[in-house]
C-alpha cells in the first residue's frame, strides 16, 4: 500500500527541519518489526536527500534503557547520524552515549506513530522554538513547583537549585542526540520531598490513553498507592514488577509543542502544549539521583500551575509573557 502523501512530505519535512540531514551525510535508520512500515518511508525519503543510507532492525526491546544489540551498538559508530524510530526509546542506552561522544548526530523517535509524524512534524518549528524559550525563562530561580487539576490533583515539589532542562526535538547541529518530536521543559524535583495527589487523565507509560483517571498519593517523594479501575491495577502491576525505586518521583515537565495532542503515544502526549506530565523511576540521565530500570512518565491534561506564588498555567492555558 501506497504511503499517504501527506506522511511522505512530513517525513522528509522531519529529516531536513528537525534533523538537519543532508546530501554529505551517511544515515543508519533502525527499527523494529512494529515499526517497519515507517522505517520504510523514512529509507525512501533519506534516500533522496543523502548519499548513503543503511537500514537495520532489532528485536523490540524490553524497556527503554535496555542494552542494544552489540553489533548495531558498533554500526552506530560508522554513520554521521542515527535515526531509530524502533518501539522503546534508544536515547538512554550506553550505544546511544558512545556515539555521541563521538560526534555522531543521534534521533530517537520511540513508539512513533504515523498520526504523530504527520501533525507534530510538518511545517517549520519556529512557533515551537519560542514557546520553550518563553516556559523555561520562567523555570529560573523558581523554588516550588504547584500543580492541581479539576480532578483533584495537588502536588508540591521542591526544585531550588535543579537542573533546568528544555528541548524542542530541533536536532540540526553535528553531536546532537535527543527525542522527536519534542517540546517540552524539565527539572528533577528535590528527592523524597514533594507531596500531594497526581490525577492523571491522559495517558501514562506502558498503558496508552486513559479511559478513566488514575489517582496517586505521593509521600516524600515516593508513591504510597494508587487509586481507580482497571488501567490503574495494571499500573500497580507495572510497579510491583519493577525495582524499589521505581516508585520515586523523578521528573516534572511541561509539554510546549502547539501542535501535538494527547492521542496514547507517550512522544506527543508528553511534549503537548496544555499538559504537563510527571515521571516516576530513572532520573540519573537528567541530573536527578535516582538509578532505576523503569521510567514511567504520566499526562495530566488542562492543569493549574504555580511557579511559588505565581501561576504560569491556567487549566491549561499559558499566562505567560
Amino acid at each position: 500500500m501506497a504511503a499517504n502523501p501527506k506522511l511522505k512530505r512530513a517525513v522528509t519535512n522531519a529529516l531536513k527541519e528537525y534533523i538537519g540531514l543532508d546530501e554529505d551525510e551517511r544515515l543508519l535508520i533502525i527499527a523494529d518489526e512494529n515499526k517497519r512500515d515507517i522505517a520504510m518511508i523514512m529509507l525512501e525519503s533519506a534516500k533522496k536527500i543523502c548519499g548513503e543510507v543503511v537500514y537495520v532492525e532489532m528485536p523490540e526491546a524490553e524497556h527503554e534503557n535496555q542494552r542494544m544489540m552489540g553489533p548495531i551498538g558498533e554500526m552506530m559508530k560508522g554513520f554521521d547520524t542515527v535515526v531509530s524510530v524502533a518501539t522503546k526509546s534508544i536515547y538512554r542506552t550506553k550505544a546511544r552515549k558512545e556515539a555521541s561522544q563521538l560526534g555522531i548526530r543521534v534521533v530517537s523517535m520511540p513508539d512513533i506513530s504515523e498520526g504523530t509524524i504527520t501533525r507534530c512534524l510538518s511545517g517549520k518549528p519556529d512557533k515551537l522554538i519560542d514557546i520553550t524559550a518563553l516556559v523555561a525563562r520562567n523555570f529560573k530561580g523558581v523554588q516550588e513547583i504547584r500543580v492541581t487539576s479539576f480532578l483533584g490533583t495537588n502536588i508540591v515539589m521542591p526544585v531550588r537549585k535543579r537542573r533546568i532542562m528544555s528541548y524542542t526535538g530541533v536536532l540540526t547541529n553535528i553531536g546532537e542526540s535527543g527525542i522527536v518530536p519534542s517540546g517540552v521543559v524539565h527539572i528533577t524535583p528535590t528527592e523524597k520531598r514533594s507531596d500531594g495527589i497526581i490525577v492523571f487523565d491522559g495517558s501514562i507509560t506502558g498503558l496508552g490513553k486513559l479511559k478513566a483517571p488514575v489517582k496517586v498519593d505521593i509521600i516524600k517523594g515516593r508513591i504510597t498507592k494508587i487509586d481507580g479501575k482497571a488501567e490503574a491495577k495494571k499500573l500497580q502491576k507495572i510497579f510491583d514488577a519493577a525495582d524499589e525505586d521505581a516508585t520515586v518521583l523523578a521528573k516534572f515537565g511541561v509539554g510546549t509543542n502547539p501542535k501535538a495532542t494527547v492521542c496514547g503515544v507517550m512522544v506527543e502526549d508528553e511534549h503537548s502544549l496544555g499538559s504537563v506530565h510527571i515521571a516516576f523511576g530513572d532520573n540519573s540521565h537528567i541530573g536527578g539521583k535516582t538509578s532505576s530500570e523503569s521510567y514511567i512518565a504520566g499526562v495530566i491534561k488542562k492543569p493549574t500551575i504555580y511557579f511559588d506564588d505565581i501561576i504560569i498555567m491556567d487549566e491549561g492555558e499559558l499566562v505567560l509573557e
